[in-house]
C-alpha cells in the first residue's frame, strides 16, 4: 500500500502499458494528474518536459516522418545577423588563405554566428542571403591579385577577385558581394580572403562586414 505523501520509483530497461483487451480498442490510455478517465492515449493535465539536448529557448517541438520529435527553430523564425570587423586591421600574408574574423557582432537574432571564429552556423533549413564587404588597405608598389569567398562547409559558394596596381603610397580597394544559397541546418559558412602580391596586406576595420538572412 503506498500513501499520498510516498513516492514510487521504477527502474528497468523498458516499460510497456498494453490495453488488456478486455475493454475494447479504444481503451489501454494513461492519464497522469487527470481528474478523470483520460480521453486520449497519454493525456496529461499540466506542463510537459523534454529535454533532449537540441532544447532551446524559442524553439518548437517538430516531427520526423518516421514519427519522433526534436526541438527545432520556427520555420520563420527570425535569423538575421550582421557583424564587422572593428578591434584591429587583419593582416594577410602573400598566397595564404585566412578566415576573417568579424568579432563585432550587431545582431545576431538566431543565435549563429560565433563572433570569436567567424563562423555562422546556419539554425534551420531554408533560402538565405548574405552580404559579404571587404576593404583591403594595400601596401605601396605591389600589384596584390586579391579574393574574397564564401565558405560552405569547406568549399567556395561564391568568389570575387580584382587585380590592381598600388602607387607610391598606400591605397584602398573594396570587394563586395551578395549571394542566395540553399542551406540545411548545421552547415557552416565563413568568409576567407587570400592575396597573392610581394608583400603582406591588411583587411581593414573600415568598412569590412559580413551579414545574412533567411528568406524562406
Amino acid at each position: 500500500e503506498v500513501g499520498l505523501d510516498d513516492r514510487l520509483e521504477f527502474s528497468a530497461r523498458e516499460f510497456i502499458f498494453r490495453n488488456s483487451g478486455a475493454y475494447g480498442v479504444n481503451n489501454g490510455k494513461v492519464g497522469i494528474n487527470t481528474t478523470g478517465s483520460p480521453s486520449a492515449y497519454l493525456e496529461v493535465n499540466g506542463n510537459v518536459k523534454i529535454t533532449d539536448g537540441t532544447q532551446s529557448d524559442g524553439r518548437v517541438l517538430t516531427s520526423a516522418a518516421d514519427g519522433t520529435a526534436s526541438w527545432q527553430n520556427l520555420p520563420l523564425s527570425n535569423s538575421g545577423f550582421h557583424a564587422t570587423l572593428q578591434s584591429a586591421n587583419q593582416v594577410v600574408v602573400n598566397a595564404t588563405d585566412a578566415v576573417v574574423i568579424f568579432e563585432n557582432e550587431q545582431f545576431d537574432d538566431g543565435l549563429g554566428y560565433n563572433a570569436s571564429n567567424g563562423f555562422f552556423t546556419v539554425p534551420s533549413n531554408g533560402v538565405y542571403q548574405f552580404n559579404v564587404k571587404i576593404q583591403w588597405t594595400l601596401a605601396a608598389s605591389t600589384q596584390p591579385l586579391l579574393f574574397v569567398f564564401l565558405d560552405v562547409n569547406g568549399s567556395k559558394a561564391e568568389e570575387a577577385k580584382d587585380d590592381i596596381i598600388t602607387g607610391a603610397g598606400a591605397s584602398f580597394k573594396t570587394i563586395s558581394f551578395s549571394t542566395v544559397l540553399k542551406l540545411n541546418a548545421g552547415d557552416v559558412l565563413k568568409v576567407n580572403v587570400r592575396q597573392e602580391s610581394s608583400a603582406n596586406q591588411e583587411v581593414t576595420t573600415v568598412n569590412s562586414s559580413f551579414s545574412g538572412h533567411r528568406l524562406y
